[in-house]
């Protein structure tokens, strides 16, 4: 794929292959769209593979509430081991000789739905006190994570792949490990485990089958068959109310200033898509005390 001058608004979903950092996907494709801040909601590990969800332009603002949507995984669990990582690439701590059949698999999975407090893998990217976690554990620092509360909304056992190996399918929203889930179910299985396999099959509304292939993007594609396959960047925003303001309103949410909501038709909820007098999404406010108060606005071309 050649450089491209082109200034790329919106959201592209990637298949991201195994092998490569989440932050070497964007790297990658940066290099082609020099105009273009790109970054990615919702970090895959190197190991782990499937669609990533990059955001172009003011898509990058929205990041956070893209990450708010649920995700779903396929993955693999390899019963009586546990790993300092929690997955395939890490250290053999402990060894099992238990290995757990079908029944009492299904029988422990409800524990691991809804909402569940979880600890994070220690080699995780969570922040202490600035520095991250992984980083800490590899200096040999001791490090403590707190669970914290996640919500799973599916969690399915779709059976076993020979003796020693289990396949999963989850949906979860944001904050959950899949690591932890397969770490915490070995132990409530009395055996041990860890995630080998991991591919991400769905974020939010972009799913798979809909997923471009990294390869394929980095080698053929050009300027139009981008503006044919990027998704509008506020598509993430579909989800929450929107309301329609005059120029001059729009301008006040502009200069970071609030508007009272007297004479607006505002529905009960925080956070409201605001369209100007064309139609188009350019700020996100939030709806308090009367008052409509700019999150984010938005450089578009009308």
């Amino acid at each position: 794929m050649k450089k491209l001058n082109t200034s790329v608004q919106g959201w592209l979903a990637v298949n991201k292959p195994e092998g490569i950092t989440s932050a070497g996907v964007v790297r990658k494709i940066k290099a082609h769209f020099p105009r273009s801040k790109i970054g990615h909601a919702g970090t895959l590990d190197p190991f782990a593979s499937g669609v990533l969800l990059l955001a172009f332009g003011e898509a990058t603002k929205l990041i956070s509430y893209a990450m708010d949507k649920p995700k779903s995984y396929d993955f693999i669990v390899r019963w009586g081991e546990e790993r300092d990582t929690d997955d395939v690439e890490g250290v053999v701590t402990q060894t099992s000789a238990h290995i757990p059949i079908a029944a009492d698999i299904e029988q422990a999975i409800p524990q691991f739905c809804g909402k569940i407090l979880q600890t994070p893998p220690l080699y995780s990217a969570i922040k202490i006190q600035g520095r991250r976690a992984c980083d800490r554990v590899r200096k040999g620092e001791e490090v403590v994570l707190n669970p914290r509360e996640v919500f799973v909304s599916q969690l399915a056992y779709q059976g076993p792949l020979g003796k020693e190996r289990g396949k999963f399918t989850m949906t979860c929203h944001k904050g959950v490990y899949v690591r932890s889930i397969a770490r915490d179910l070995g132990r409530a299985l009395h055996t041990f485990a860890y995630v080998e396999k991991l591919h991400r099959t769905s974020c939010g509304g972009f799913v798979e089958k809909k997923a471009i292939d990294l390869h394929k993007l980095l080698e053929s594609i050009g300027e139009t068959e981008i503006s044919n396959i990027i998704t509008r960047f506020d598509i993430v925003l579909d989800d929450i109310p929107a309301i329609l303001l005059t120029q001059e309103n729009m301008q006040r949410l502009r200069y970071g200033q609030s508007i009272s909501t007297s004479s607006l038709d505002i529905p009960g909820t925080s956070l409201v898509a605001c369209k100007g007098e064309k139609g188009l999404v350019e700020a996100l406010a939030e709806y308090s005390n009367g008052h409509l108060i700019p999150k984010r606005v938005f450089n578009i071309s009308n």
